[in-house]
């Protein structure tokens, strides 16, 4: 049986503003922490933005589409980034986004356990972000993560509307997948 905690994950277009305390937080990243990784190398690193506002600002200007409209409530953005090369042998390390995904994936789960959620978002100025954040070359900006409380339907912005009313859904399994 498929576990409901799965089941019941969802991206949302609105955030309620209350805050997370440091404990939610620090679980949050503690589940990402215990994820696999290749060779153990944990290639994640996170940058969590909650107080600083300068920070969120530019952060939050990098953002695509709707995407700032859906998240401007998030009381956190958690910004994912991937080490390129592994400590061990300085070699590129051509699984460390698989295993950023693997960490921001039960990052999610744990966060979907205490009642939060969480929306994933790609569509960003990924240079920018880079720069705002003084990262190295070692360093990819993977996504900029909105995490907090789901905001109340009433309070969802008319752009938003239709994306909010329409159903889950995924693709079915076999047009992912492959027998041999």
């Amino acid at each position: 049986m498929l576990l409901d905690i799965i089941k019941n994950r969802v991206s949302p277009v609105i955030f309620d503003k209350k805050e997370l305390t440091e404990e939610q937080i620090t679980t949050l990243l503690e589940a990402a922490r215990w994820a696999p990784s290749c060779y153990n190398e944990q290639p994640w690193r996170f940058f969590v933005i909650k107080g600083d506002k300068d920070i969120r600002q530019k952060v939050m200007n990098t953002l695509f589409g709707t995407n700032p409209i859906m998240v401007a409530n998030a009381p956190l953005l958690l910004v994912t980034v991937a080490k390129r090369k592994l400590d061990m042998t300085g070699e590129v390390n051509a699984y460390s986004w698989h295993d950023v995904g693997l960490a921001m994936g039960q990052l999610g789960l744990q966060a979907t356990s205490m009642g939060l959620v969480l929306h994933q978002m790609g569509g960003f100025d990924h240079a920018r972000v880079k720069d705002i954040l003084k990262l190295d070359e070692n360093l990819d900006v993977i996504s900029v993560t909105a995490i907090g409380y789901k905001g109340q339907e009433a309070d969802i912005h008319e752009s938003l509307l239709a994306k909010a009313a329409k159903p889950r859904s995924r693709r079915a399994l076999d047009e992912i997948v492959t027998y041999l």
